[in-house]
């Protein structure tokens, strides 16, 4: 290359720290993604978080490549902000954002339950926070929300309004905590315990959280180091549609986003051996069966 062809750029500082910045986040990602990471661009900056090149008109050329398929007239993707607007304009939804802080939740929670007394019974209960008799029961019975039971037969709960508001303002950002288990609906009204330990979760206190990430590595082996949402299921037992709303959610880390979820491997076995994983209320089959085995293995220790 002849030196005149060289092209100097002085950065500012600012810029010059986000390169920098963008590069250790580049090392960090080819070590999360292993195999997976496409190193043929390892000198550029613009890649994707698994090393492929972002191509600026990506977006535009897809667009035109749907409205082919569909045998729809040809526009500019831009084109489409107008008739957005229009149709969310039509449907109530306002042109500025509202968001609804904490503080107005629990007036709305306050104000929702003014006209009830404090203590409440279980039929008020259920009444305000709209849920059914069996759901109202596990919610008493298992302590999740607290009460006091006078052992009649009838009209035995009494819920403070304070207990009452505090679960409805945690079900607001945390709503699978109060999700009754596999088999609750289907046993009521006699509570025949099901035929399963469909309840049973993994004692992470002890060292059965280090065995259980044994367990899933030795199950990933196989698979590459970067995940797909289909190989993600493949391995947990869940459906896609679960899955999606773990990464959606932030629950299960994604490397990247677009144009699908891809999970590190890593990352997915930090995931299964969190608290939240071993705490869901409703586990699928593959679950069970996976929590049955690390168990039986702790025994056999």
């Amino acid at each position: 290359m002849h030196e005149f062809s060289l092209l100097y750029i002085n950065f500012q500082i600012i810029v010059q720290a986000h390169i920098l910045a963008l590069q250790e986040e580049q090392k960090e990602n080819r070590k999360l993604c292993g195999r997976c990471y496409n190193k043929k661009y390892a000198d550029y900056i613009c890649v994707d978080a698994m090393g492929n090149l972002l191509k600026p008109d990506y977006l535009s050329n897809s667009f035109q490549i749907i409205l082919q398929n569909y045998h729809l007239r040809r526009i500019h993707f831009h084109d489409l902000r107008h008739s957005c607007a229009s149709l969310l304009l039509a449907n109530g939804v306002p042109m500025k954002k509202e968001t609804v802080s904490n503080d107005s939740l629990k007036e709305k929670i306050e104000e929702i339950l003014t006209p009830y007394p404090d203590p409440m019974n279980r039929n008020d209960f259920r009444i305000v926070c709209h849920i059914g008799t069996r759901t109202s029961l596990y919610l008493l019975q298992s302590g999740l929300v607290p009460c006091k039971n006078n052992g009649k037969k009838t009209r035995c709960y009494k819920i403070a309004k304070k207990d009452v508001a505090e679960y409805l303002y945690r079900r607001e950002s945390d709503p699978m905590r109060y999700t009754p288990p596999s088999g609750w609906y289907y046993n009521y009204p006699k509570h025949k315990k099901p035929a399963a330990s469909l309840e049973r979760k993994l004692n992470y206190t002890g060292e059965e959280r280090l065995l259980a990430k044994e367990w899933y590595e030795q199950q990933l082996a196989n698979y590459p180091d970067v995940l797909t949402v289909a190989q993600v299921g493949e391995v947990t037992g869940y459906q896609r549609h679960t899955i999606l709303k773990w990464c959606s959610k932030g629950l299960l880390k994604t490397i990247l986003q677009t144009p699908r979820y891809m999970i590190p491997k890593v990352w997915l076995l930090e995931f299964v051996t969190s608290d939240f994983f071993n705490e869901i209320s409703r586990k699928c089959g593959k679950h069970y069966a996976a929590i049955k085995e690390i168990s039986n293995s702790s025994k056999d220790r």
